[in-house]
């Protein structure tokens, strides 16, 4: 994976050296709302407690909202997910609701 290609897919902003200054943590910005970390592996990855809270330091030090972004397997199509806290999830879920309804998507 290309942390650009993953990037230019989202329409978030690339940080320098993958977040390991100073100001700009984490490897790419999404608006103003999260700050985004990458991370591909070719067969799994553990989401640990760990992995968790350096991303959301990373965040707050941003003034953003964690997300991980998993790009796993070795090959295309590749799975793509994203981790992010669970009121973010349920903001998100009712967003979704009032925008449209809860009968779709089944």
């Amino acid at each position: 994976m290309s942390e650009k290609i993953e990037s230019a897919k989202d329409g978030t902003r690339l940080h320098m050296n993958s977040g390991r200054g100073y100001i700009e943590k984490g490897d790419a910005s999404l608006g103003d709302l999260f700050c985004v970390d990458y991370k591909e592996y070719a067969k799994s990855f553990g989401v640990s407690i760990g992995v968790w809270a350096k991303t959301t330091r990373d965040a707050m030090r941003m003034k953003r909202m964690p997300a991980l972004k998993l790009v796993l397997g070795d090959k295309e199509p590749k799975t793509r997910l994203w981790v992010i806290d669970d009121r973010v999830f349920h903001e998100m879920y009712e967003a979704w609701l009032e925008k449209y309804g809860p009968d779709t998507g089944q």
